[in-house]
């Protein structure tokens, strides 16, 4: 387990927030490992991050067109630098947060052995991974309402494997099943006031996302010909779907 805290670099004269680019960080691992019995064995491993951080400053560091906008122009002028300043204020820079969480479970069941083959095993391998993000950003670099962003991601994946192997003196021998999907959603909503995009609204709505589905079966055979000499041959199968979608 470790943890970050550190304050921001930027101070933020808006009362709405905390100073831009503070963070509080932290991260874990566990890991189980459990002997059940003389042929099963079990392995379980969680992994954790969460980061939680006000957004990196955002400042009018270039005037230009600014300057002819009718209400923007004034207060846009009132917040411009050419230089980085030590403080400034925003009223939509809220949010910039991720959490991430891994999960997975590993069983091994030994068979013995048949046939001629030794050590033949089954494996089953799973996993499930989610990620989330949270993010609110002023866009405009001044104290007033004209533009800011959101940004939400949520993406899980998960996996799954079952594998059987064995080997002798000469054959290395190794099959199996395996199976992932995932589903990812983007939401994006965008505030913009009209004095600065013209006639074609102050709110926009972007969403997207995708899903995907994968499936593969497999098999290789590897022959010790001698010391020095070894000969493969392997063949996987996969098929994939995917999903994709955009508002």
């Amino acid at each position: 387990y470790v943890r970050t805290l550190r304050d921001g670099y930027v101070q933020n004269l808006h009362p709405s927030t905390p100073d831009f680019d503070n963070r509080d960080q932290w991260a874990g691992r566990l890991d189980l490992d459990w002997q059940w019995s003389e042929r099963l064995r079990a392995r379980y491993a969680q992994d954790r991050f969460d980061l939680d951080q006000r957004p990196t400053a955002l400042q009018i560091v270039e005037f230009g067109s600014y300057a002819t906008l009718p209400v923007f122009g004034s207060i846009a002028g009132a917040a411009y630098s050419p230089r980085r300043r030590d403080a400034i204020a925003n009223e939509a820079s809220r949010q910039s947060a991720v959490a991430i969480r891994g999960d997975t479970l590993t069983l091994d069941y030994a068979l013995g052995s048949a046939a001629g083959l030794d050590e033949m095993a089954l494996k089953y391998i799973g996993a499930r991974r989610v990620l989330a993000t949270d993010s609110q950003t002023d866009f405009d670099g001044t104290a007033a309402d004209f533009s800011r962003f959101g940004l939400y991601n949520d993406y899980v994946q998960h996996s799954h494997e079952l594998q059987w192997s064995a080997r002798n003196e000469r054959l290395s021998l190794v099959s199996g099943l395996f199976r992932l999907g995932d589903d990812w959603r983007t939401d994006n909503p965008r505030w913009n006031a009209q004095i600065l995009r013209g006639n074609d609204g102050v709110y926009q709505i972007n969403q997207r996302g995708a899903q995907d589905r994968s499936g593969a079966i497999y098999g290789q055979l590897d022959w010790r010909a001698s010391e020095r000499c070894t000969l493969g041959l392997g063949l996987r199968r996969t098929v994939e779907e995917k999903a994709v979608y955009r508002l």
